[in-house]
């Protein structure tokens, strides 16, 4: 799936459980941002641009196959798609996407995000060290923003120490869902603090919400190095609640943002072994 020598970057796409404020009775990740787009879709479209050789999204038993049916087993990277030579498909460069059940007891976009990069190592070394990812890319599925540009900083994403996307100069270690790297180290500092506060929280004087406890800025504001690098983003919107929703639809921001074809992102499956349909 990729190239010999090129580092193995995995997007990490956590999907909380609890639903938010919509009310609907498919999760929040499923609404529509566009014409025939959904959020989770626009995430994992964003994880391909960035470069990522796997794809892993961390979600409820209960919504994981609401998810599949819109990603299907792999998704096309949109730059090699683009590529014109004399046999089109032999350059396509298919992306698989896994589905790795989240933990309903440690509910937060965190843990989420650790237990996709341990299960993305696990599974990945369990088959040769050679294929462990070296890098990790976050993606948040209820945050809208150009996906395209990446494109450009590909290199970066995949060589630099760390990278940070920034909305007006707010990160992750703001606790800000907007995307950025880190490497292995960096999710052993993580886990071994998302430990040191569940067990503070555990035995402490009383009991926390999870989101306040192991929220986003909390955790990766000690773990992701300030001097990492930060990319602007042109426009950003947080659509994780129905007056972010309504915003971001009645911007000039919706317009822009579109599906990108079927043949990047459609329901579907790998062949079984030993068929060629």
């Amino acid at each position: 799936m990729r190239k010999k020598g090129t580092a193995h970057l995995a997007g990490i796409i956590p999907v909380v459980h609890n639903s938010l404020e919509f009310n609907m009775d498919w999760h929040d990740c499923l609404m529509p941002i566009a014409p025939g787009y959904t959020a989770i879709e626009h995430s994992v479209y964003e994880c391909a641009m960035a470069g990522c050789h796997t794809i892993w999204i961390i979600a409820a038993d209960d919504v994981s196959p609401l998810v599949r049916r819109r990603i299907g087993d792999f998704v096309q990277d949109p730059v090699f798609l683009g590529r014109k030579g004399k046999f089109p498909s032999k350059d396509r460069r298919p992306i698989p996407v896994f589905y790795t059940p989240s933990d309903e007891h440690r509910d937060s976009a965190a843990w989420s995000i650790v237990q996709g990069a341990l299960r993305a190592t696990e599974v990945s070394s369990a088959i040769t060290k050679w294929l462990a990812p070296e890098k990790f890319y976050v993606s948040f599925p209820l945050s809208v923003y150009d996906a395209k540009f990446l494109r450009q900083y590909r290199q970066s994403i995949i060589n630099e120490d760390n990278v940070l996307l920034s909305a007006e100069g707010r990160t992750v270690r703001d606790g800000e869902h907007a995307a950025f790297t880190f490497g292995p180290n960096d999710l052993k500092k993580s886990l071994a603090l998302l430990n040191r506060l569940e067990n503070d929280n555990l035995f402490g004087d009383q009991e926390n919400d999870t989101k306040d406890v192991f929220s986003l800025d909390k955790v990766f504001s000690h773990v992701i190095i300030q001097e990492s690098e930060q990319i602007e983003l042109s426009f950003y919107h947080s659509i994780n609640s129905w007056g972010g929703y309504c915003d971001y639809l009645s911007s000039e921001h919706s317009g822009l943002i579109r599906h990108p074809g079927k043949l990047i992102i459609s329901y579907r499956e790998w062949n079984p072994v030993g068929t060629d349909d």
